[in-house]
C-alpha cells in the first residue's frame, strides 16, 4: 500500500504540473475529474478512523463552493471572485501554517496537500491562462481582459461566506450532534484534534498568547470540552482567515505573482515532507521492519517447535 500511494501520489503531481503549466486549458477538467474522486476516497478514509467530520471543514466546503463555480453557476463574476479570495488565500495559506507535508507514501498527508493547492492552481488556469470556467461549454470567465478589480464588498461576502460555514459547523458540532460527539469522544472533529496536538506551532501560539493575556492560566491547556477553547478557535481561525485574504489582490491582478505563490507553498510542502522523511520518517519505518521480521522469527521458531 505504501508502494502504490508513493506512485500515484508522484504521478498525479506529475499530470498537475503537465496541465498547469503546458495545457492549462485542461486543468479546469481535470480538476472536475480528480476532486471527486480524491472527496470520494477521503471521506471513506476519515469514516474508517472515525474523523469524518473533517469532511466539513472550511477547506471542503471552499472546494464545494469551487465545483459549484466551476460546473453549475458559471456565469457569476461575484461568485468567481469569492471563490478566488477563498481558494487563493486560507486554502493556500493552511499548507505552511498546518504543516502539511508531500510525504508521498501516506495518503492522508498527500491528499492533504492536493486539497489545499488544486484550488489555487484551478483559479490560477482560470484567471490568467484563460481557461474555461463552465468545462462543458465555451463560456468566457474573469480573465484579465473582461472582469473587475477586486472590491472591498468582494471581501465583506467572502467573509460573510466563512461566517456561514462558521455557523453552520458550530450548529452541526455543538447542537445538532452534541449527544453523540459527547457519548464517543473517540470521534473526532476539527476542534479536537487542534487542543489534542501539542505540537502545532500555530495552537501554541495562540496558547501562548491567552496565557500573557491572563485569559488562560500558566499551566492550562487547551480543553475541547470547554466554552474557553471553542471561542479561541474560532477567534484563531477567523484571524487567519483575514491575514490569508492580504495577498489574494496581488495574485488577482498578476498571473507571475500567482504563480510564484503557489510554487512557495509547494516548496513548504515539499521541505516539510523532507523533514518528516529524515527525521522520522526511517526511523519509524527501519523500526517497523524490525518489528516485522521479530514475528517472522517468532512465527518461525513455532513452527520449527511443532
Amino acid at each position: 500500500f505504501d508502494k502504490l500511494a508513493f506512485t500515484i501520489g508522484v504521478l498525479n503531481m506529475g499530470v498537475c504540473q503537465y496541465f498547469l503549466l503546458n495545457r492549462p486549458d485542461l486543468f479546469p477538467a481535470w480538476y472536475a475529474i480528480i476532486i471527486p474522486v480524491i472527496l470520494g476516497s477521503r471521506y471513506f478514509y476519515f469514516k474508517g478512523g472515525g474523523m469524518q467530520y473533517f469532511m466539513i471543514d472550511f477547506c471542503y466546503f471552499t472546494i464545494f463552493c469551487s465545483l459549484v463555480n466551476l460546473l453549475v453557476v458559471t456565469d457569476s463574476e461575484r461568485l468567481f471572485k469569492v471563490c478566488y479570495v477563498c481558494c487563493t488565500g486560507p486554502l493556500t495559506l493552511a499548507i505552511p501554517v498546518w504543516r502539511n507535508s508531500f510525504v508521498f507514501h501516506d495518503y492522508d498527508k498527500i491528499v492533504s496537500v492536493y486539497i489545499h493547492i488544486l484550488p489555487s492552481m484551478l483559479y490560477y488556469t482560470l484567471r490568467h491562462k484563460n481557461s474555461r470556467l463552465n468545462v462543458f461549454a465555451a463560456t468566457d470567465t474573469c480573465h484579465l481582459d473582461n472582469c473587475s478589480d477586486l472590491r472591498i464588498s468582494d471581501y465583506f461576502i467572502a467573509l460573510c461566506l466563512y461566517m456561514f460555514w462558521q455557523f453552520a459547523y458550530l450548529l452541526k458540532t455543538e447542537f445538532l450532534d452534541k449527544d453523540r460527539l459527547d457519548q464517543h469522544p473517540e470521534l473526532l472533529t476539527s476542534l479536537r484534534w487542534m487542543a489534542k496536538d501539542t505540537k502545532n506551532a500555530f495552537a501554541r501560539m495562540f496558547l501562548n498568547l491567552f496565557r500573557r493575556l491572563r485569559v488562560f492560566r500558566r499551566d492550562e491547556e487547551f480543553d475541547a470540552r470547554s466554552l474557553k477553547t471553542k471561542s479561541v478557535f474560532v477567534f484563531a481561525q477567523l484571524l487567519f482567515t483575514l491575514v490569508a485574504f492580504l495577498p489574494t489582490p496581488f495574485m488577482y491582478h498578476s498571473g507571475t505573482f500567482h504563480l510564484a505563490y503557489i510554487l512557495l507553498i509547494i516548496t513548504s510542502s515539499v521541505f516539510n515532507g523532507a523533514s518528516f522523511y529524515i527525521e522520522v520518517f526511517s526511523k519509524r519505518y527501519q523500526n517497523h521492519i524490525v518489528k516485522i521480521e521479530e514475528m517472522h522469527q517468532i512465527s518461525k521458531a513455532a513452527r520449527d517447535a511443532i
